[in-house]
């Protein structure tokens, strides 16, 4: 799941995670410091921001085509697959998503995010 859910962010650019929060691939542009006389290059970021978006049916439509079933049952894979985070993050305090980043739940239940 998590290599799919990877695709859908790197094709749409945004992925909302019920529970944890809205993840959002960021353009940045180039820019030039006069004080340092250097040219830094554009690149992407991603961010997590925490306000709650309705997940888009495309994502149910993919997952459904790619795990070769239905959309309620790739709705349903996807709704454990999240039930699965929030509970390795409660138990574990931090879940690391290779090539996105990682999350950690601080001791006020909050949850943060830092890209890899």
């Amino acid at each position: 799941m998590y290599a799919l859910l990877h695709q859908y962010l790197i094709t749409h650019k945004q992925l909302d995670l019920p529970g944890i929060g809205f993840l959002q691939i960021v353009d940045i542009p180039a820019r030039y410091t006069i004080a340092e006389k250097k040219l830094y290059s554009p690149y992407s970021t991603i961010r997590c921001k925490p306000e709650r978006m309705q997940v888009n049916s495309e994502l149910y439509t993919l997952l459904s085509i790619q795990l070769s079933t239905s959309d309620i049952m790739a709705k349903q894979q996807f709704d454990n697959f999240m039930d699965n985070l929030l509970n390795n993050l409660t138990e574990h305090k931090q879940v690391v998503w290779k090539g996105i980043g990682l999350f950690i739940k601080d001791d006020l239940n909050v949850i943060r995010f830092t890209r890899q």
